[in-house]
């Protein structure tokens, strides 16, 4: 009976011990304190200060055949890259009060060009420059911003702390029917929208002896959308409207032809349209890219290392410049 009792107790105890009971094991606890997740900001001015404060422009005295100009510097006085667009809108022509036949509406008779250079804080020469717009291309104010709805023309992107310079030309072409346009006035709107650099930059085919000309009558062009900041480049590219058939290579760099830091992002080949499209892909550059352009060149021209030839009207040229980030740096 005792032998039994004790059996029972011992039963009870280890139970005990299972249930409320404390073992002690080797331990070590590490804390990081004071982590903090923080964000950039978007903030640019013009000429210094902001346009409100700022006499509005005046073209005076247009006659057909004149050519006038407004020209101004987009600071970036934030701390991200932003992409910046510029919008013409709210136009409103009126004649003169010794004047009163049918308005004719001038925005139509002004033929628009527009370019843009980039510089680095403090820079004195541009890191990047492209012409959008140019006479040649004959567009009115009516036909590059009439009915626009979104925020207006791509003009680039500006580096945190650096500047762009605008240059627009307006102007009057000559018809057979100049004298409707005399004695009017007409006033408009100019915005400027600036976004944090985004994920997404066009490519297309450029004209000019520098290479910076948007050719406004091609249908070639591609679009690559990438991840900013990532371990790995992730991205997707769609092409569209270039040599059937034909190897590319999409590269990248602060100047992908005689740059010591150029990268191939990755070599394609069109289909029988000249087309190419691929999504959920990465490479690891082993490097971060700042202020970088995009091309797609022929792989002819590319040696897995650089650019060894040049065929620039083949090719397609960024409509901004990129940053990404390697986050194993």
């Amino acid at each position: 009976m005792k032998n039994i009792t004790k059996s029972l107790l011992m039963i009870a105890a280890v139970a005990a011990l299972a249930i409320g009971g404390t073992v002690a094991y080797f331990y070590d606890t590490e804390t990081s304190t004071g982590n903090t997740i923080s964000t950039g900001t978007i903030d640019i001015n013009v000429n210094g200060g902001t346009w409100k404060e700022q006499a509005p422009y005046a073209l005076n005295d247009m006659k057909p055949g004149y050519t006038d100009y407004i020209n101004f510097k987009i600071n970036n006085v934030g701390s991200n890259p932003a992409n910046v667009w510029k919008k013409l809108s709210d136009f409103k022509t009126a004649r003169n009060e010794r004047n009163t036949d049918t308005v004719a509406n001038l925005e139509d008779a002004i033929v628009y060009d527009l370019s843009v250079k980039v510089y680095a804080q403090g820079g004195e020469s541009p890191l990047w420059f492209q012409t959008i717009y140019t006479d040649a291309d004959g567009k009115t104010l009516s036909e590059i911003y009439g009915g626009e709805t979104g925020d207006g023309v791509l003009l680039g992107m500006i580096p945190a702390k650096g500047y762009m310079e605008v240059e627009q030309s307006y102007t009057m072409e000559s018809t057979n029917d100049d004298n409707k346009y005399q004695g009017e006035t007409m006033t408009f709107d100019m915005r400027l929208f600036a976004e944090q650099l985004t994920n997404t930059v066009t490519m297309v085919h450029k004209t000019g002896s520098d290479w910076d000309d948007i050719d406004q009558d091609s249908n070639a062009n591609a679009v690559l959308t990438y991840k900013v900041k990532d371990a790995d480049f992730k991205y997707d590219l769609s092409v569209a409207g270039l040599a059937v058939n034909t190897n590319y290579v999409l590269v990248t760099g602060t100047n992908p032809y005689s740059g010591t830091d150029t990268s191939a992002i990755r070599s394609f080949t069109t289909d029988g349209t000249g087309s190419f499209s691929v999504s959920g892909q990465a490479i690891d550059l082993n490097n971060s890219v700042e202020n970088a352009k995009v091309w797609v060149i022929l792989a002819s021209d590319w040696n897995e290392t650089n650019m060894t030839g040049w065929h620039g009207a083949s090719y397609l040229f960024e409509t901004a410049m990129i940053d990404y980030y390697d986050t194993d740096l």
